[in-house]
């Protein structure tokens, strides 16, 4: 029995002293984990590029802005200690990651996680996703929390934001009568009648119909209507705005929300706003519970459905996307807090 306990404590030593030299082996893996971490985010981002929290883009510039912003927001928590450092540049990294930290700490506190050590943030790209990142809460090795988060800049609130949701003006169930019908039969005409130079034959409505929800069309006819757009612009602007009065007056105030309410649902559960201004991060969500007491309300400016309840009010505002009269009409869809 002596020789068998004595077997154990050797095999229990054994293993503790194994565990001991796993534990530094992790340390000094994570350790250089992190040195690479900061060699790739020295080489992918450069040290000015931290201006762009500070600096309104132009429309041309937006996307490069934006995407630069992306990345920032990737890899905040691998920044190197000399652009912390950096004599130019350093107090607005320290800006930033301090209002990040804070910001995602508070909110964490919220969610019931008190203490986590690194907070790893994972671009989500594509339109299967209604958000741009998951942030994922350590402790250790154990993830305690994901949060679903969408980064916008230039807002503190969802009340700032131009839209939230946008949809194609023929999202099914929301109006008995699609905008579509009604300008291609009624205002395309006298569109058309605007411009001597828009010579190719209307397609046949089954054709359009597919052709005009898209951003972009090789038709012969949508292209001469792009090529001919800035002709007679006034006077075909006013027939769009016609249509969409038109359009809305007859059948705003049938709108039918279940499938509105379940798409918003859809696309807001679990997820956060990440919204920077005034040199700070602040966090807002829409309370999904909150829009089920929605109703009609009124249409404002000729162009936009006001939804209201207690709680909040949503407007759609109905547009065309990709050059006016000419490629996909949608809803733009605006949230705000009561």
């Amino acid at each position: 029995m002596e020789e068998i306990e004595e077997k154990c404590s050797r095999v229990q030593s054994r293993l503790k002293a194994i565990q001991a030299e796993l534990k530094a082996l992790y340390e000094e893996f994570a350790k250089l984990t992190v040195e690479e971490s900061k060699r790739d985010v020295s080489s992918a981002l450069d040290v000015s590029d931290i201006a762009t929290f500070f600096h309104s883009s132009t429309r041309a510039t937006n996307d490069k802005t934006n995407k630069i912003r992306e990345k920032i927001l990737q890899n905040l928590s691998t920044i190197p200690s000399d652009f912390l450092e950096d004599p130019e540049y350093g107090s607005q990294w320290k800006q930033v990651l301090t209002s990040w930290n804070e910001t995602i700490s508070l909110h964490a506190a919220s969610l019931g996680v008190v203490s986590f050590d690194r907070a790893e943030v994972h671009l989500k790209a594509g339109r299967v996703y209604n958000y741009d990142y998951d942030v994922k809460l350590y402790s250790g090795d154990s993830c305690k929390a994901t949060l679903k988060v969408e980064f916008k800049y230039g807002a503190s609130s969802i009340n700032d934001l131009p839209q939230f949701l946008s949809l194609p003006a023929k999202f099914p169930g929301l109006l008995d009568e699609c905008y579509s019908d009604i300008w291609y039969h009624e205002f395309l005409p006298k569109y058309k009648a605007c411009d001597s130079g828009l010579t190719e034959e209307t397609p046949a409505y089954d054709v359009y119909k597919k052709e005009v929800i898209k951003n972009e069309s090789k038709h012969p006819f949508f292209l001469q209507m792009k090529a001919r757009e800035e002709f007679f612009t006034k006077e075909k602007h006013e027939l769009v705005n016609e249509s969409i009065t038109a359009f809305l007056t007859k059948n705003a105030s049938t709108i039918q929300l279940t499938s509105l309410i379940e798409k918003i649902e859809e696309s807001q559960k679990d997820k956060v706003y990440l919204l920077w201004s005034n040199g700070k991060f602040h966090i807002d969500s829409i309370n999904v519970e909150d829009i089920k007491t929605l109703s009609f309300d009124s249409i404002t400016n000729g162009n936009t459905i006001q939804l209201k309840s207690k709680e909040c009010s949503i407007s759609l505002l109905l547009r065309w996307r990709n050059h006016k009269g000419i490629l996909n009409p949608a809803w733009q869809i605006r949230f705000k807090h009561v």
